[in-house]
């Protein structure tokens, strides 16, 4: 359950972050396109994150009663790992706007 915090935390605070850095600085036209992809990676590791309670929910509330996991226990790993790979993406594009916008 901590772990699933810590993703959602990550990710949303990944994209605040980059947020309050293009606020503070106007960014170069060549660099949008990177603040965007950036902000597209976290968004996708947020939502994948808010969505491993709901299927961590439903495979707590439903799978102990079956002799083999449902499908939504699989797919809870598959958004895990998405999250993670959205907030290391995020992280790559961040680091590209920051490099550039220098």
């Amino acid at each position: 359950m901590e772990a699933m915090k810590a993703l959602l935390l990550l990710n949303g605070g990944g994209a605040l972050a980059l947020l309050t850095f293009t606020e503070n600085r106007t960014p170069v036209a060549a660099v949008k396109p990177v603040i965007a992809e950036a902000l597209l990676s976290f968004g996708v590791g947020t939502a994948s994150a808010a969505s491993v309670f709901v299927l961590a929910y439903l495979t707590q509330h439903y799978g102990n009663a079956r002799a083999s996991a449902p499908w939504w226990h699989y797919l809870t790993y598959v958004l895990v790992v998405a999250a993670v790979a959205g907030f290391i993406i995020g992280i790559y594009f961040t680091r590209t706007a920051v490099i550039a916008s220098r």
